[in-house]
């Protein structure tokens, strides 16, 4: 039996993830580009839209992680 499972994330979780993950700099944002295909491919467009979303917040507020 082949089976393929794909977990669903809402775009309030891919938000706060990618938010939290930027601002504390777990990645970066050169990485987004691969993350979004991720998850296009996995057609999770919610998701897809909390990352686009988490972006933008994220360069317009200009986070920062006070390391």
């Amino acid at each position: 039996m082949n089976s393929t499972y794909t977990m669903y994330y809402s775009k309030e979780e891919c938000y706060t993830d990618l938010l939290v993950s930027l601002t504390m700099g777990v990645i970066e944002v050169s990485d987004i580009s691969d993350l979004l295909g991720y998850y296009e491919e996995a057609e999770c467009y919610e998701c897809c839209q909390g990352i686009i979303e988490a972006h933008r917040d994220f360069k317009e507020n200009n986070y920062e992680y006070d390391r």
